[in-house]
């Protein structure tokens, strides 16, 4: 007989622990916020896709971050559903920062960011340039005409 009411006793546990676990799956699940994702393409004025790209993105005090791949998408998961701010910074290019609402479940930006402005600084200078013809055994023949032409070329500057 204590045999048997062990096992009432295991037979009651069980149920209730079975119980209390689907109690607290359903709790979980009902007081869980809807989840967004966002993925997001970002290319070049071209249309040639950017990778390496930063994309943070802020929700309230929550921020999430992701980097382009070769094709120039990210993927952030996880987004509460409303209004977000999207920030993307990629080397070379401007900035864009933009506030956006995603809906529960999938959503898809597509930007183009314009390149920054380039300046290349050039610095050139120049000597005294001399006209002397290479020492070679054809040139040899023709010393004479050189000399004769650096000769003209200093009349001329006078």
């Amino acid at each position: 007989m204590a045999r048997s009411g062990t096992i009432d006793c295991i037979r009651t546990l069980r149920h209730h622990i079975g119980a209390l676990v689907w109690w607290a799956s359903w709790a979980l699940l009902a007081s869980a916020a809807p989840a967004a994702t966002l993925r997001v393409t970002i290319a070049d004025p071209s249309g040639a896709p950017i990778a390496g790209a930063s994309v943070r993105v802020s929700a309230g005090s929550a921020s999430f971050a992701a980097t382009t791949d070769a094709r120039g998408g990210a993927i952030v998961a996880h987004l509460p559903v409303g209004e977000i701010t999207l920030d993307v910074q990629a080397e070379n290019f401007i900035a864009r920062r933009q506030t956006v609402s995603v809906r529960m479940g999938e959503n898809h930006i597509a930007w183009q960011l314009r390149l920054a402005p380039h300046k290349d600084a050039v610095t050139v200078t120049a000597g005294e340039v001399r006209l002397r013809p290479p020492a070679n055994a054809h040139t040899q023949l023709f010393s004479g005409v050189f000399e004769a032409a650096l000769q003209v070329h200093a009349l001329l500057r006078l």
